[in-house]
């Protein structure tokens, strides 16, 4: 279960980072945006999440297959399409779902994305060893097949019409993990990536200073191409009063907690 103490406006923030980037650019501007936010996560593998700060920070470094745009619109994200009936992505009696995948992704590392880090990720979610947070809807799946490395195909157990919006949506707390890096391990509880992360998406984190800040830059190889800001700090701030005075102070630019009574700022 999520926590209550929810920063919506990191995932509208997030989406817009990645809106506006400069397509085919290798080298963002450096510029730097710092945040201020009350809490800081528990990890970075979005399989463990439980605090909602953790779900819109995983967004600036990971993708899902979708993603849902401003408008709650279902989109294709590292998927090229989002699987339907019309398009043969879903089958006629709803139990085999198939995703076409972009290619030329890479991971942070340099790695290829390919459907076997999606069967990966299904597993990692389904491991019994692993505390995952949430299994809705995987555990409807009955197994998952790569016929190539740009086809990924999930086999139902039964029809499930919520399948496509649930399963691998940014928007449901759900990304992809890197198999090359983490296959190899028992179980994903207590492992280095859930401090060091490595994703496909707009940011890398580079530096985590516990109980100060986190420190991401932009990802020069970014599929829908590098952002424009090229730095984020987001910087733990349990005390409000010290956000806003360093808002005013222009220490940070941003913190999404005001409450009304420090909107006048």
């Amino acid at each position: 279960m999520l926590s209550h103490r929810s920063v919506a406006p990191f995932l509208i923030a997030a989406i817009a980072l990645a809106a506006c980037a400069h397509v085919g650019s290798q080298s963002p501007p450096a510029t730097t945006l710092s945040v201020g936010t009350a809490i800081e996560p528990n990890s970075f593998n979005p399989v463990l999440v439980t605090e909602s700060i953790e779900n819109d920070l995983d967004r600036l470094v990971f993708n899902g297959l979708t993603a849902e745009d401003e408008h709650n619109t279902v989109r294709p994200d590292l998927a090229t399409v989002v699987p339907s009936l019309q398009n043969g992505g879903i089958s006629r009696d709803g139990k085999t779902v198939t995703y076409h995948l972009r290619k030329g992704v890479l991971w942070q590392d340099g790695a290829p994305f390919t459907s076997h880090d999606v069967a990966f990720s299904w597993h990692a979610i389904m491991n019994p060893n692993t505390l995952a947070a949430n299994r809705v809807p995987y555990d409807e799946v009955a197994r998952v097949d790569t016929p190539d490395a740009s086809t990924v195909v999930f086999h139902l157990k039964q029809p499930y019409a919520p399948f496509v919006p649930e399963a691998f949506n940014s928007a449901t707390i759900a990304y992809i993990l890197p198999a090359h890096l983490l296959e190899r391990y028992h179980d994903l509880n207590r492992i280095a990536f859930n401090n060091a992360p490595v994703g496909t998406g707009a940011y890398r984190m580079v530096h985590w200073y516990h109980g100060d800040r986190i420190e991401f830059a932009a990802n020069p190889r970014y599929f829908k191409g590098a952002p424009k800001i090229g730095t984020i700090v987001i910087h733990e701030i349990p005390e409000e009063n010290t956000a806003i005075n360093q808002l005013r102070s222009r220490e940070i630019q941003w913190f999404p907690y005001v409450s009304e009574a420090s909107y006048n700022i």
